[in-house]
């Protein structure tokens, strides 16, 4: 299976559990089934899903407290809350925590789907956000390395842009510039004075 794609599910009503546990293995899937007799946070510590989708009223914790934990301890796993009607201020709340997404029961098949899809898809960003930020880390390391050396090879180096214009160079390069700018411009200021 795709980790992406591996999906624990977490609710009081084990029914509800087994349902979803089977139409999800229809759609590719890999569903760690619920334990209700293993602690909530133990069991996503053990398999660290890519996504859980939990119920607000859990036996042990709440929705919302099993959120902050994983958020802190886990903060690539996608988290879709499944509430009744009246624990929608619950929801609300695990939203502004950094839930993914909510589902109201009953659960509509159709509407899993979308919701799953789209923590899929938040689940490759985050994945390949970190991967970016460690890419960015290894260039800004690496160009402190390639100034350094840049600035110290015993000959010019220039870079200039499509139109010619100068954009870089290095320290020799820039220190022998300097040196001839200052030249001509006094070798010119002495042949102009007496104009």
């Amino acid at each position: 299976m795709i980790p992406e794609k591996t999906v624990m599910l977490l609710d009081k009503d084990q029914a509800l559990c087994r349902a979803l546990e089977k139409y999800l293995a229809r759609y590719g899937y890999d569903v760690i089934s619920s334990e209700p007799e293993q602690p909530a946070f133990t069991r996503i510590s053990k398999y660290t899903p890519a996504i859980v989708v939990s119920g607000i009223d859990l036996p042990e914790i709440t929705g919302v407290e099993l959120l902050r934990k994983i958020k802190q301890s886990f903060p690539a796993i996608q988290m879709v809350m499944m509430v009744e009607d009246q624990e929608l201020e619950a929801a609300l709340e695990c939203l502004r925590l950094g839930a993914s997404d909510y589902l109201s029961k009953p659960i509509n098949s159709e509407e899993l789907a979308v919701v799953l899809e789209r923590a899929c898809a938040r689940q490759a960003l985050w994945h390949e956000n970190v991967r970016f930020k460690a890419e960015l880390e290894i260039a800004r390391r690496n160009k402190a390395l390639f100034q350094q050396l840049f600035d110290e090879v015993p000959c010019y180096i220039s870079l200039q842009d499509a139109n010619f214009r100068l954009t870089g160079a290095n320290r020799r390069f820039k220190k022998d510039l300097q040196k001839l700018s200052r030249t001509t411009a006094c070798k010119w200021n002495t042949e102009n004075r007496g104009n």
